[in-house]
């Protein structure tokens, strides 16, 4: 029962990590593993996490802080990728072999074809999960770069605990929990947070407050700051209201938190 050689296996392997490093320097935006130890390294593209991550903090020069949020969520979706990748990798092979095996025992000629059409329904199906990945982490890192920055306006304006909303996109992707815990009831008006309620961990159906990483896996969601004197109009549209208004208290006070 005569199947895929170990050189063949391995030459498989490399085939496939190969793949996937192409497509974790282009989604990272760094070289994957020397820059999990070292210094991050850019690229020219404009949307990866890295870059995505930059633009939102409004600076290509983090400070030490900052370089240790980008280099954690890089970890994170890393780890994501590889363990797509190493995933992917037994899949092919072992599909590969139990075909190159069947054909043999059948006395039958390996075809080539089949055996690109093997890897290329596995990569299909992990392009898929990438994209899930992609989705979700590029979020979290627009949040996340976002947060930062409206922290540093916010102390330069001698504010301890900004308040913020997200800005959401109504269509037939928008989950239920946008309509709890980002929106008011009218599904228009944004609700309010301040910035230390919004949670850094992966959001669970059911919690009590946003999250930077989103909602669910498909959440565009970006994250706002809500200047003093500003509040909403019957559009749900920024508008400015007084210098002594205080769009979070009146919240608050009318509606209380949404669970």
């Amino acid at each position: 029962m005569k199947g895929l050689s170990a050189k063949a296996a391995q030459a498989l392997e490399k085939l496939v990590e190969n793949k996937f490093n192409l497509i974790s320097l282009s989604f990272l935006g760094i070289v994957p593993k020397v820059t999990r130890e070292k210094k991050i390294l850019f690229t020219t593209s404009r949307n990866n996490i890295t870059s995505l991550f930059l633009q939102a903090l409004s600076s290509r020069n983090p400070n030490k802080s900052e370089e240790d949020s980008l280099k954690v969520m890089l970890r994170v979706a890393s780890g994501y990728i590889d363990a797509l990748r190493d995933r992917t990798k037994s899949k092919i092979v072992n599909s590969v072999d139990g075909y190159i095996k069947n054909q043999n025992n059948k006395k039958e000629s390996i075809k080539i074809k089949d055996v690109k059409k093997i890897m290329e329904d596995e990569m299909v199906k992990a392009k898929h999960h990438l994209k899930i990945i992609a989705v979700n982490e590029s979020n979290k890192a627009v949040n996340t770069g976002t947060a930062l920055q409206i922290s540093k306006v916010a102390e330069s304006q001698g504010i301890e605990d900004p308040t913020v909303f997200f800005i959401v996109t109504v269509d037939d992707v928008t989950g239920p929990e946008e309509f709890v815990l980002h929106l008011l009831k009218d599904r228009k008006t944004p609700r309010v947070w301040k910035l230390s309620e919004i949670g850094s961990e992966y959001h669970k159906k059911g919690d009590s407050n946003p999250k930077l990483s989103g909602l669910h896996v498909n959440c565009r969601c970006k994250l706002t700051y809500l200047a003093p004197g500003f509040g909403f109009d019957e559009s749900g549209l920024v508008k400015f209201k007084g210098l002594d208004y205080n769009e979070f208290e009146n919240q608050r006070k009318e509606l209380g938190k949404p669970r």
